[in-house]
């Protein structure tokens, strides 16, 4: 009954809103948009803040628009975040993202860090709740809304800001919330 379906969601939005850093922006009653700024900001700090190297290990998973590889928690795809924070970054931008750059900016560090966020959020609804859900990582809305889309069931996706145009001319204009199909 629809009444199950609300009560599953409001248990879900619970979940969301217990992530101190992440402001939940309810879209529908089954979609979320999540502003993980505040937490990412906080993560970079306490990671720059402790250089014991090895110290903290973040497992980046999901599939990188752009590039056909998909990580995999379990992969031996993993970043070592202490005092080599940029080149571990830079090295693993460089391997795994398609990307040929000579800097990490901050949108990469972001984006690497809302990875691995997202990845914990999702694994802890499924572990709280037993309910799976997608996420997409983009430097906005729209962006994330047409990457969650990609990997569904319980996938995720990562659309780095330069890949963005791609994907929407990629997409059908039905696919593009607010242009066509369903609003």
């Amino acid at each position: 009954s629809l009444q199950r379906y609300r009560d599953a969601s409001a248990l879900i939005f619970q979940q969301l809103e217990s992530f101190e850093g992440v402001v939940v922006e309810k879209a529908s009653i089954d979609e979320a948009f999540l502003d993980l700024t505040e937490l990412v900001a906080k993560r970079i700090s306490e990671a720059e803040r402790d250089p014991v190297d090895g110290s903290i290990v973040c497992a980046f998973e999901g599939h990188v628009y752009g590039d056909d590889t998909h990580i995999t928690g379990d992969a031996d795809r993993r970043l070592a975040i202490g005092s080599q924070v940029r080149t571990g970054i830079l090295n693993y931008i460089i391997k795994y993202c398609r990307c040929r750059i000579a800097t990490v900016t901050a949108s990469h560090t972001h984006a690497i860090w809302c990875r691995q966020i997202a990845a914990e959020i999702r694994a802890h609804i499924k572990q709280t709740l037993n309910y799976s859900c997608s996420a997409g990582i983009a430097h906005n809305k729209l962006i994330a809304k047409l990457a969650a889309g990609l990997k569904k069931p319980n996938g995720q996706t990562t659309v780095m800001w330069r890949y963005s145009s791609e994907l929407i001319r990629q997409l059908p204009i039905s696919k593009i919330r607010f242009l066509g199909g369903k609003l």
